[in-house]
């Protein structure tokens, strides 16, 4: 069992060395929120995978990662978990009428 530990070890270090295109743990945390948000590219997100497979340390801060987001979606207030589009009208007026009587620079 061991052997085989390490020989996947050997393995895993020669495949982020050498294969072309593979994330580094950096590059991978660098991702992280993009990823989450589905905003990466398809082939940079299949690297980022392949990078998780592969790496244990980053499978177990992405399942952090994805824990804490949930953490704090439950323990924010209903109130404060309206979207961007759902600012009050007053502060949206007051922002309004604050940029229009400011003097403009010269």
């Amino acid at each position: 069992m061991t052997e085989d530990k390490s020989i996947l070890k050997r393995l895993r270090n020669w495949m982020f060395q050498s294969l072309p295109g593979m994330l580094t743990c950096k590059e991978l945390d660098d991702n992280m929120a993009d990823y989450i948000d589905g905003a990466l590219p398809a082939n940079e997100r299949r690297k980022f995978t392949l990078h998780v497979l592969l790496c244990t340390v980053c499978r177990r801060y992405l399942r952090a990662y994805r824990r804490t987001i949930a953490l704090c979606a439950e323990s924010a207030p209903e109130s404060d978990r309206r979207g961007e589009d759902e600012l009050p009208e007053a502060l949206v007026e007051a922002i309004v009428s604050a940029s229009r009587s400011k003097p403009e620079r010269e």
